[in-house]
């Protein structure tokens, strides 16, 4: 559908607010889409409801937050060291920590998925 401007009547896109040209703000026109064949029902779940419904048990936000933060302050921790003195061996091996610890864990949560996401 071709919109035109109410003031000069120079063609406008569909996108766009007001005319190329003239800069007059353009009325937009509503489209006339039926309104979607989904469910509300889907959206006004509780979230035990949902849950429930998914079969998932609710894991630890505290461990969750550890397991996330432990192996980026040993791989930053690394980082630091190394970045003030290169030959000091503290660096690398706090930055190999974080990465044996961050291999650790995503191996574990890994392990968590269900059989379907295995490939």
């Amino acid at each position: 559908m071709t919109r035109y401007c109410p003031r000069c009547g120079a063609v406008v896109p569909q996108n766009s607010l007001t005319c190329p040209q003239c800069y007059t703000e353009v009325p937009r026109s509503v489209p006339d889409e039926p309104e979607p064949g989904y469910s509300r029902r889907a959206f006004d779940r509780s979230g035990d409801e949902f849950r429930e419904q998914i079969g998932r048990r609710k894991k630890s936000a505290t461990l969750a937050l550890i397991l996330s933060v432990i192996p980026a302050f040993f791989g930053l921790l690394g980082l630091g060291l190394i970045y003030e003195d290169r030959r000091d061996p503290r660096g690398y091996r706090y930055l190999g920590a974080g990465l044996v610890l961050y291999i650790l864990v995503a191996a574990s949560s890994s392990r968590c998925m269900p059989p379907a996401y295995w490939d």
